[in-house]
């Protein structure tokens, strides 16, 4: 079984097109993933699998009507941690399918900002997810 979530995006994108997977198995993967670590990792302050779930079912449903939402919408770049050690993250929204735009755009924010490592310090439990 492959691990979705050690896949590169752009591996994820062409396998739901190609239909080797869809919405719900990723978001099942990541659910498991969640479930496993998140007592050492704590990443999320909510999390709603159920929610997580609903939104797979209605973007396969979506992709099963012909409708493509492209292979990026958004790019979330971590920023820094507030008073409470949360993180703060800055958002990048683009129109469909202008990914090159989207991708130029991260990287001139990456190279103002630096990296996350940088910015925000070594992740716990780094590399060994």
């Amino acid at each position: 079984m492959t691990d979705w979530m050690d896949r590169p995006l752009a591996d994820m994108a062409q396998a739901l097109h190609d239909g080797n997977v869809n919405e719900v198995k990723i978001a099942e993967t990541a659910i498991a993933r969640h479930d496993a670590w998140d007592d050492k990792l704590t990443a999320y302050k909510t999390w709603n699998a159920e929610n997580a779930l609903d939104q797979a079912k209605a973007a396969d449903h979506a992709l099963k009507s012909g409708i493509n939402l492209g292979s990026l919408i958004g790019i979330m770049i971590p920023v820094r941690l507030d008073k409470a050690a949360m993180p703060v993250g800055l958002l990048l929204l683009s129109h469909l399918n202008n990914d090159d735009t989207l991708l130029a755009v991260a990287l001139a924010v990456k190279a103002v900002i630096g990296t996350p490592v940088k910015r925000l310090g070594k992740p716990p439990l780094s590399g060994s997810l």
